[in-house]
């Protein structure tokens, strides 16, 4: 009797060991943290040309956004022609964060925020549309990308 008492609880562990060994191998999280962490990033934004409205004010505004309405928004500094640039931008690293920049002289008719030519501390976020809002995930490696849905 006790030889088979020990051979189940062989078993049963044998059993709880291969459930972590798959999760262990189908997760592609190994290794990773994932863990959100504040993290100061710069946003720099060059100027989609050509200028729909080069007499506009030339007032270039930043405006951040994730989890439960924190974030940001503040005016963005001329470094050099049509590129603008803002440090101290505090997000969550493994978080989604909305980004925009609002610059009057993109205004087409249409809203002027604009998501093209932006650049997370210096990787660009590649999106294919111009206008809008774009959403990325700053990952505690340092790798920057442009989220495109799911759950988070």
């Amino acid at each position: 009797m006790k030889a088979k008492n020990v051979l189940i609880v062989f078993a049963v562990i044998l059993i709880v060991m291969s459930f972590f060994a798959c999760d262990i191998f189908t997760t592609s999280k190994i290794g990773k943290d994932t863990k959100p962490y504040p993290k100061n990033i710069t946003v720099k934004y060059v100027r989609v040309q050509p200028i729909p409205s080069p007499s506009s004010p030339n007032l270039i505004s930043l405006t951040w956004l994730f989890g439960s309405y924190q974030g940001g928004d503040g005016p963005m500094t001329l470094i050099s022609d049509n590129e603008f640039q803002r440090g101290g931008v505090l997000i969550k690293t493994e978080t989604v964060i909305t980004i925009c920049v609002t610059d009057p002289q993109e205004f087409n008719g249409s809203p002027c925020e604009v998501c093209k030519y932006i650049y997370i501390d210096g990787q660009e976020l590649v999106v294919s549309y111009t206008y809008g809002q774009v959403k990325f995930i700053y990952h505690n490696d340092g790798k920057v990308e442009v989220y495109t849905g799911g759950t988070q």
